[in-house]
């Protein structure tokens, strides 16, 4: 199906009068003041196809009529006849052409709305016309061509005179058949595509005027300003509260940087735990003897013989009190027997130890769980544009105060510097030698450790002048980029880094010195050892006297309750002396399972420590990625908020000669301090405070869609060197394949501005306009007088020489018709005025009205009579007024 376009113009003109009308009007289509259109050589109809030749762009292509009118689906079409009137019927457009070529469009129209128009070109002379049954058709609009040379039309009617050069005469002519045609590129239509066709033979006067108003120029200063490459922020608008940039930037960053990790001070430290002397432990008394008989077991299970002893009574806090003396030892001991039945087990010991030996790496290590550190970036980035456009966004961040008023950075890189900042100055020589060959801004451990690297080139006889040569250069860059927030914010984190590290080495020495200490003394191992060395010979002895005395009741020696009551003694004996024996040797072995335990308390705190201080370190190396990460994308951000200037429209072609004083082409020129003036007045009216939320929202609105995530799971995300969703689309933002967009919008918004009229800012960026053929400047009023400046006035009547004398006094002359078509492109326009008369008959025109001479008596020379008067005769003498 044949797309749509808006209209198509034909011109059937003769090759032979209007030749030079075609060659002005493609010098106007080269510099883009027309729109294309056909050119239909009335010589070339008749045939089977109509060759046409296409004037695009002052480029004329060959084609063929009836297929440009089948290619496209047009809205309307219009034909138009290009007749000159002072030029012999054989020098015309034939009658059979014009309606072949109207056959022709109304055949394949298609639908298409169809003009006919017939200009009558008049060089402005005496010569007397062919009868106007010739030129004026009906069913057509038949329009003469003026010829006058206005400047405007409020400004009267002046007569061009009669022309007779033809390069003059097309260029009179050209911009007033480029209104009336429909021509003039962007503002493609005509009045006489609404007015009716009046009926029979009539004619209408028509002249036209045309200004076009160049701002590209202006405009791509102005854009350039707005996206400023280099990173100036402009200064926002607060209303009644004054905003000023921040003179102190330092101070600044570091404030706002403090602000932030006084917030989230939690995430630099875990908590501690304070290594104290354990306090005596409650325990049951039944737990006490348990134990006691525990560790009696132990000893006696080292025997050949089990004994067994069993403690009876009631419990009292007096029985409590002596067995807290007598089994651990008096005040020494880490245990209280209270009376209560709650239970406490003191025997962690061993699995103390397993769990610190895993601690120290003698098990898999731990897996350790990484915290949610999406708050902090989110109020990093709060505090970052907080800095950059003044906005309130997040609690204890608040805006820089100045005074009563708020204070702002003045450049970005101050803020967070991006990719463009980086520390490159490195030769590829000595990068080779220290293996970097950049680092970026806001890396303060990268730049810490290029800086020992090139220390250590210094020696170097190869590489020290390069390196020392670099590490100046890293010195004076370093003072730079160590001002901005994203600096300080990274410095802090760093310091807590290296403490954690530092922490962790330090517990790890402590904790095997420790475990050192926690060893069994070899002297009490002697006294066990000696104790069931004498436990076995008691029993041994025991067991000997005890068959002896059997033996001798047996054999009748002795009797047996004598054997009884000596065995029994005896076994008493040895209980009370064993058990004796035992109490009073376990006193430094109870002493010592409390030191031991209370060293097992010290590990465990330790132990409790080292993993929280391994935990800071990991959330820390985890916290430091991301904030690479999220510098890399908000220095871009913060660089060019709405992404690379809008590519600006390209700059139209000037003419610099062959203008009429109808048409005028100009070119803003302002001043540099009016241009300065308005561009503060549009970024004052674009930029209020917190601007620049909205150019972030963008951006993360968008990779998360990119991503298929929630915004909120881009701050969860770990950073550098991680293949993250976060880690890839900042490496995209610093290389340039993801940039922030919004600058169409922005600049649409400027354009807004322009087109809702405001005074100020046109005035100043347009006020003054150049017109470059005249190498002059006029005031834009002046400039547009008449057309965009349109007085509440009448139009002029057309030039009297146009009529007769009897259509003047009948007012005839005047405008019915006037129509302006204006079309703004930023602080450009396009204008076209085009008038016209009422339709008369032709003989209200004086190029159709009869003439005939009537000799004066007496006189040789003549005066002609009709419908106009020969100016260069004088009035005769008797005229009476």
């Amino acid at each position: 199906m044949p797309s749509t376009s808006q209209a198509l113009t034909v011109l059937v003109a003769p090759h032979a009068r209007t030749e030079e009308i075609f060659a002005v009007l493609a010098d106007y289509s080269a510099v883009g003041l027309l729109a294309a259109f056909t050119w239909v050589d009335a010589a070339d109809i008749g045939g089977a196809s109509t060759p046409a030749s296409v004037l695009r762009d002052g480029r004329a292509e060959s084609a063929v009529l009836q297929q440009l009118l089948t290619a496209k689906r047009y809205q309307r079409i219009r034909v138009v006849v290009l007749v000159p009137a002072d030029a012999p019927s054989t020098e015309r457009v034939p009658l059979v052409a014009e309606q072949t070529v109207e056959q022709i469009v109304r055949s394949s129209s298609m639908g298409a709305r169809i003009s006919l128009l017939r200009v009558l070109l008049t060089r402005g002379d005496d010569a007397a016309a062919e009868p106007y049954s010739t030129m004026v058709l009906e069913g057509w609009h038949n329009l003469l061509v003026a010829p006058e040379d206005s400047a405007g039309p409020g400004l009267g009617a002046m007569p061009s005179g009669p022309i007779t050069d033809p390069l003059e005469f097309a260029q009179r002519t050209a911009p007033v058949i480029a209104g009336i045609a429909g021509l003039w590129a962007e503002l493609e239509q005509t009045p006489f595509d609404t007015l009716e066709i009046l009926p029979g033979q009539t004619v209408r006067a028509v002249r036209a005027f045309y200004r076009r108003l160049d701002s590209s120029e202006v405009e791509e200063r102005l854009r350039a300003q707005l996206f400023d490459p280099a990173g100036r922020l402009p200064l926002p608008r607060g209303g009644e509260v004054p905003v000023v940039y921040v003179e102190d930037v330092a101070a600044a960053t570091q404030t706002m940087a403090r602000g932030l990790w006084t917030k989230h001070r939690d995430l630099l430290r875990g908590p501690r735990l304070s290594v104290s002397a354990s306090g005596a432990q409650a325990i049951s008394i039944w737990a006490a003897l348990k134990m006691f008989l525990k560790f009696m077991g132990a000893a006696l299970r080292q025997a050949p013989g089990a004994w067994w002893s069993a403690v009876t009574g009631s419990v009292s806090s007096v029985l409590a009190s002596t067995v807290q003396g007598t089994v651990f030892g008096g005040r020494d001991s880490a245990f209280a027997v209270v009376t209560n039945t709650e239970v406490a087990n003191w025997q962690h010991l061993g699995a103390s130890a397993d769990t610190l030996n895993t601690a120290l790496g003698g098990a898999p290590p731990q897996h350790l769980a990484q915290r949610d550190l999406s708050a902090l970036w989110m109020d990093f980035i709060a505090g970052a544009l907080t800095l950059a456009d003044g906005g309130r966004r997040a609690a204890g961040l608040d805006p820089v105060p100045v005074g009563s008023g708020v204070g702002v950075l003045a450049v970005a890189s101050d803020v967070v510097p991006s990719a463009a900042e980086s520390f490159s100055s490195i030769p590829t020589s000595l990068s080779a030698v220290i293996g970097v060959s950049s680092v970026e801004p806001v890396d303060v451990l990268g730049v810490a450790g290029l800086r020992e690297r090139l220390q250590r080139a210094y020696s170097d006889p190869a590489a020290g002048v390069e390196a020392r040569t670099a590490g100046t250069d890293l010195e004076g860059w370093q003072r730079l980029v160590s001002k901005s927030y994203a600096w300080q914010v990274g410095s802090i984190l760093a310091d807590f880094l290296h403490r954690a590290r530092g922490e962790v080495a330090r517990l790890v020495g402590e904790i095997q010195q420790a475990t050192n200490r926690v060893s069994a003394d070899e002297r009490l191992q002697a006294r066990q050892r000696a104790i069931g060395v004498i436990l076995k010979t008691f029993f041994w002895a025991l067991v000997l006297i005890l068959v002896v005395l059997a033996g001798s009741a047996a054999a009748g020696w002795v009797r047996w309750p004598f054997a009884l009551w000596t065995g029994g003694v005896m076994l008493g004996l040895y209980i009370l002396a064993s058990l004796a024996l035992f109490l009073f040797s376990q006193r430094d072995l109870f002493a010592e399972t409390h030191l031991r335990q209370s060293q097992l308390g010290e590990l465990e705190t330790m132990q409790a420590n080292l993993r929280t201080a391994l935990q800071d370190v990991s959330r820390l190396s985890t916290a430091y990625g991301q904030l690479l990460s999220w510098c890399r994308v908000l220095g871009a951000v913060l660089r060019a908020p709405f992404g690379p200037a809008p590519a600006a429209r390209p700059s139209p072609g000037q003419l610099f000669d062959g203008l009429p004083r109808s048409t005028r082409l100009g070119v803003a020129d302002p001043d540099a301090l009016q241009a300065g003036d308005a561009a503060h007045a549009i970024q004052r009216r674009l930029y209020a405070l917190g601007w620049l939320t909205q150019p972030w929202r963008d951006m993360i609105s968008e990779v998360a869609a990119r991503l298929r995530e929630e915004p909120e799971m881009l701050f969860r995300m770990p950073g550098i060197g991680t293949q993250s969703g976060l880690d890839q689309w900042s490496s995209a933002v610093a290389s340039g394949q993801v940039q922030p967009t919004g600058a169409d919008a922005l600049w649409g918004r400027v354009e807004q501005m322009f087109a809702e009229g405001d005074g100020e800012v046109a005035d100043a960026l347009t006020g003054t306009v150049l017109i470059p053929g005249e190498d002059r400047q006029v005031p834009a009023r002046q400039f547009g007088a008449g057309i965009t400046e349109q007085g509440d006035g009448r139009a002029a009547p057309f030039d009297a020489s146009l009529f007769t004398h009897a259509a003047m006094t009948a007012g005839r002359s005047s405008v019915t018709v006037d129509e302006t078509t204006v079309e703004r492109a930023g602080l450009g326009y396009r204008a076209a005025v085009v008038q016209a008369s009422d339709g008369l008959p032709p003989y209200d025109f004086a190029l159709f009205a009869p003439r005939f001479d009537v000799a004066a008596a007496g006189e040789e020379d003549a005066t002609s009579l009709g419908g106009r008067e020969r100016r260069d005769v004088p009035p005769r003498q008797d005229m009476v007024f």
